[in-house]
């Protein structure tokens, strides 16, 4: 029995596949053949594009009717076809024609809009709007409702698709159908808005009219078309409204409308796709990807149809790479070019091109560009962009080509506002322990005085934190300040604070992004063990001029931007300035009240276009202090810098970066608090670089990044002197130091399968320190003052000390599923520049150092791992790495050192080794109404400095926790926008006190009271902790206006706490009394005005 069924099974299969293959073969005409042997002998039916369904999981349709139309007519460029089979898709204005192939498959057909003048689906009739020469009227197709005088009504219908990300319906719905009327008047359309205007259409019958209304219950919102054709039997509209003629009694003109409406020209697109009377299309033909390429045709997408579409609504159009006629052989191509935003072209970074068929991908760098390499043929292209609308389209891949894309900012309701950035890439990117935050997720934070503060933004990410209140500079990962770096656009700043850390060194509203690297450092950053900063300011509008600016109780800013020449060179220039002389004038203490402490920056950047394939930015930054205290101590410090970076595009495939930098950071001191002691004190560094990279991608898995660089040292480290003539200060001179690092790189991205990417490099790292120099001989390793035996001369650029050695990179990414990853990473740096300070927080007067013959360079390496999760509706991420970092070399001070002013820097400090372990927790939100991230910290970082000799070791040689040894920190960021006008942010920080060394007893020596101290770092002043709030409030929300102006109201510690910057001690009659100083210990209020030229944004 069982052998039977098997056998009529197989024969039943073999007549089913007999039946379609003599289907197949007697199938060899093209589609033009089947339009004609269907609707008759003509081809403007078949000339359209292919019809793609969107949305097919969402709830409801598109469509207008509820299933196809058959039997319907259409009038194509004057010829009137019968009995065709129509769809009207309401949502992109598209009528559709489906032609029935090899009997199996209806075919959709979008037809060309602007050859159909009219259509009857049913008993229902439509004419294409285009009829009236009206630019700012409808699109699509209009439906006729002719009335018993022979007036006409026209009714425009539409939907919206509406996206739900709620769990009941994630796919997303269509809304019901939304009507407009019109009517015609003097050849022109007038829209009927409201009952009111309805009524009056009509003779003098309001009453009966209304009286119809009630009768019927008809809400003139929500009235159908058979109810307006039934108002329109019984009462008569006004004369002066236009008729309904008929010119002939022939066929074709049963279906057109001629005076009062004339029929608008209509471009005829020679070039566009047409299935014509040469095309032979087999049934493979429809089962390729792409059904809008002929294979004789070459589309240029720049010629699309743009009839049936309007600014919000957009098809899917159709991309080519090369041509049919220019290939070069080969089966893969490259693809690369920029994604920019569409409002001012402005490059989007990390912006993901997924090509759906090749299973490819790639992202965007910092400047928007992007390259990926995909085998020739036909895909389905999909941009997405946190923030930007998602983009489909058709891509054909002939050959290597160029292609830029333009992406609409996504308008969210308020159930999905999105706010962060950053979030894809710790999912997609093998590296370990980065942040990335771009200028929206900066804004929201509550603001100290009115301003945006990067550094304070930064406070708040994980392995994050400061020595105290308003201190200057940082510390990452356990690791001291002066291991980080600040590129500004390539540029290396040297002091990242103004007032000493209050405020931020940088212009907010310039700085578009920012990415900090605290594990995985990129193989083209060295020179620094803890992390790097990468900030990347705006490049201009490059399509319109555009300021804005801000105004706030001490600080004031404006940014101006525009293009020099649309779309390919275009400026930016922002300048800020303080203005506090007012507050100081406010206190009565006249030391306080004679005091000042201003501070202004600037930055210009200009973006050159040259061709195809360069690019020059052009970036210039300055920012200065100006600080009089009491009219006793003057201190005024700057950064300045420059840098011009080339980018150059290399056969499609590949692209070189090359920059040329130069910054500077001085100060200037007078000190007159004594007068016989007054002086005069500087300090010069210069930093001259120039380095290049590039960006090889050999294939689909591989991305290689090669170069080389160098950086020439020239600090001046200044000296003192007397300051006036009553000064008993002996003038000293400290000299100048010059040195040079150099270093080679390269490091291969490597994607292995669909789950693991790999990640190596080497940079190898050579340093050498030069004269002029006179450099210290020692007795012995003890280096002393006492000890000097020699001194050694050595004249300009002569090699004094040269130091090498290599830096590995290596980190790995596996996907235990598309929503988890775990990874792993081995991140080693060498450092050849620390500071020379003795004080816990970052100050002015702090001297950067080279490494010389007596001091050896900072060595670290981190061992790193990780687990990182995000939901399934992308509204929330997690993320945990846990580290382990040994630094060898680290230069600590000797107790009594004084480096401010010494010759001899190797015989107060000491070298030793730092080791900091720690895990990271993170939890963020992204969409919503609520919004933000909650993360905590434990760490611990220890110093161990160790001799022969009791005196070259710190603390007897026993371990001691370093100066920013913070165990625990608690940081919690919110923000809750209540409406698109109105939002409120909060911060949370809570974080373990920093270590401190007390006096704890005191004894008598020959009656000489003497102060015995703790061990090193043996004890902690109180936990930290404050809460910040702050509300904005936006002005009107029009999209067309002159200035568009919000508010910002602020508390900055809002409970009012005298939390702990130090704790210091003085002997008082016999005995230790310690006091808490705090910097900042009560509610600080303050409000802001920010404004922009044009209307709200969102």
């Amino acid at each position: 029995m069982v052998r039977i069924i098997r056998d009529c099974l197989l024969l039943w299969g073999l007549i089913v596949c007999g039946c379609l293959s003599v289907t197949a073969q007697q199938d060899t005409s093209s589609l033009y053949a089947k339009t004609y042997e269907l609707y008759g002998p003509d081809d403007r039916l078949a000339r359209g594009e292919f019809y793609r369904s969107e949305h097919k999981q969402a709830n409801g349709s598109a469509f207008l009717f509820d299933s196809i139309m058959p039997s319907s007519v259409v009038v194509v460029k004057g010829e009137v076809f019968n009995d065709v089979s129509l769809q009207y898709d309401i949502v992109k204005n598209k009528l559709i024609l489906y032609t029935l192939v090899n009997g199996l498959s209806e075919i959709p057909v979008v037809m060309r809009g602007e050859w159909v003048d009219e259509f009857i689906a049913g008993n229902r009739r439509f004419i294409n709007a285009k009829k009236f020469n009206d630019e700012s009227g409808p699109v699509g197709f209009l439906e006729m409702v002719v009335t018993a005088d022979e007036h006409v009504f026209l009714i425009g219908h539409t939907k919206r698709f509406i996206q739900d990300y709620s769990s009941l319906n994630p796919y997303g719905r269509f809304s019901s159908v939304r009507q407009t009327l019109y009517c015609p008047e003097a050849g022109e359309l007038k829209k009927v808005k409201t009952k009111k205007d309805f009524v009056a259409c009509f003779q003098d019958e309001k009453s009966e009219i209304n009286r119809y209304f009630r009768k019927h219950r008809i809400r003139y919102k929500y009235m159908s078309t058979e109810q307006l054709a039934d108002i329109g039997a019984k009462f008569h509209v006004r004369e002066d409204k236009d008729k309904y003629h008929l010119a002939d009694t022939s066929e074709a003109a049963q279906f057109r409308l001629f005076h009062p409406w004339v029929i608008a020209a209509v471009s005829d697109y020679s070039d566009s796709v047409a299935m014509g009377k040469r095309s032979v299309l087999s049934w493979s033909f429809f089962n390729n990807d792409d059904f809008n390429v002929d294979p004789d045709t070459v589309i240029d997408p720049s010629k699309a149809n743009h009839l049936l579409r309007n600014e919000k609504e957009y098809n899917i159009k159709t991309v080519v790479a090369g041509s049919r006629t220019s290939q070069t052989g080969g089966a893969m191509a490259v693809v690369r070019g920029y994604v920019r935003r569409a409002k001012d072209g402005e490059g989007i970074a990390g912006a993901t091109l997924y090509v759906e068929g090749a299973d490819l991908g790639t992202a965007t760098d910092e400047h928007g560009f992007y390259s990926v390499t995909i085998p020739r043929g036909k895909y389905i292209l999909i941009l997405r962009a946190i923030e930007f609308r998602e983009e489909r389209m058709n891509l054909t891949v002939y050959d290597d080509d160029k292609i830029d894309f333009s992406m609409v900012e996504q308008v969210y309701d308020l159930q999905t506002v999105v706010v962060s950035a950053g979030v894809v890439n710790k999912l997609e990117l093998a590296s370990l322990g980065f942040e990335k935050l771009d200028a929206k997720a900066i804004k929201v934070i509550p603001r100290m005085m009115g301003e945006a503060d990067l550094v304070k933004t930064a406070l708040l990410l994980p392995g994050v934190q400061s020595v105290g209140e308003g201190a200057s500079g940082f510390n990452v990962r356990g690791s001291p300040a002066d291991q980080n770096i600040f590129y500004l656009d390539n540029i290396p700043v040297y002091n990242t604070g103004h007032l000493f850390g209050m405020f931020t060194a940088f212009t907010p509203a310039a700085i578009k992004d920012f990415t900090l690297y605290k594990g995985s450092i990129p193989v083209q950053f060295g020179g620094r063990l803890a992390s790097v900063f990468d900030l990347h300011t705006k490049t201009g509008n490059r399509k319109k001029f555009s300021a804005n600016g801000g105004v706030g109780p001490l600080t004031a800013n404006l940014l101006i931007e525009g293009p020099l020449a649309k779309e390919r060179i275009s400026y930016l220039g922002a300048v800020r300035s303080s203005y506090s002389g007012w507050m100081f004038r406010l206190v009565e203490e006249p030391r306080i009240r004679n005091s000042r402490a201003d501070f202004q920056d600037a930055l210009l950047h200009v973006n050159m276009g040259v061709g195809d394939n360069n690019t020059l930015h052009i970036v210039s930054y300055v920012s200065r202090d100006n600080i009089n205290l009491a009219s006793f101590t003057h201190m005024n410090y700057r950064n300045a810098g420059i840098s011009a970076t080339w980018r150059h595009i290399i056969r499609n495939r590949h692209h070189v970066e090359t920059s040329a930098i130069y910054s500077q950071y001085k100060y200037h001191e007078n000190n007159s608090v004594e007068e016989k002691t007054a002086y005069s004190s500087g300090y010069a560094l210069n930093h001259s670089e120039i380095k290049s990279t590039l960006t090889w991608l050999p294939g689909s898995n591989h991305k290689i990044t090669a170069g080389a660089g160098g950086i020439f040292y020239l600090i001046n480290q200044g000296g003192r002197y007397p300051l006036t003539s009553e000064s008993l200060v002996t003038p000293l001179q400290l000299g100048k130091e010059r040195g040079i690092e150099t270093g080679i790189f390269a490091n291969d991205e490597w994607k292995i399968g669909a789950l693991t990417v790999i990640s190596g490099g080497l940079r190898y790292n050579l340093y050498s320190y030069l004269g002029p120099r006179d450099m210290y001989v020692y007795d012995g390793d003890r280096k002393t003052v006492s000890s000097i035996t020699d001194t050694m001369n050595y004249g300009r650029g002569e090699r004094i000390v040269t130091y090498h050695a290599p830096d590995v990179r290596l980190s790995a990414k596996y996907s235990l599923s598309d929503l988890v990853v775990v990874k792993g990473g081995i991140n080693q740096v060498h450092q050849y520049v620390f500071m020379l300070s003795n004080t816990v927080a970052v100050a002015p007067t702090d001297k950067w150092k080279l490494v010389d013959s007596h001091i050896k360079p900072l060595s670290g390496i981190q061992y790193a791992a990780g687990i990182f999760r995000k939901s399934r509706n992308d509204v929330f991420t997690f993320s945990m790495e846990a580290y382990f970092k040994h630094a060898r070399n680290t230069v600590e001070f000797r107790d009594g050192a004084s480096l401010a002013s010494t010759r001899t820097p190797e015989t107060e400090v000491l070298q030793g080794q730092l080791k900091a372990a720690g895990i990271e927790t993170m939890v963020s939100k992204t969409k919503g109404r609520l919004n933000g991230w909650v993360n905590y910290t434990f760490s611990r970082s220890v110093v161990c400095v160790n001799s022969q000799t009791s005196t070259d070791a710190i603390n007897q040689g026993v371990p001691f926790p370093a100066n920013f040894d913070k165990p625990h920190a608690i940081n919690i960021a919110a923000n809750y926008r209540f409406s698109r006008r109105f939002n409120v942010s909060t911060n949370m920080v809570y974080a373990t006190g920093r270590p401190i060394t007390y006096p704890i007893a005191i004894f008598y020596q020959n009656e000489i009271p003497i102060v015995q101290y703790s061990d090193r770092n043996a004890y902690r002043i109180p936990d930290y902790f404050r809460i910040d709030l702050s509300a904005s409030v936006e002005g009107n929300l029009k999209s067309k206006k002159l200035i568009h102006g919000s508010w910002s109201f602020s508390v900055y510690n809002l409970l009012g706490r005298r939390n702990a910057y130090s704790v210091y001690f003085k002997q008082e009659e016999g005995s230790i009394k310690g006091y808490k100083l705090a910097v900042i210990g009560t509610p600080i209020f303050s409000c802001a005005y920010s404004f922009k030229l044009g209307g709200y944004e969102e």
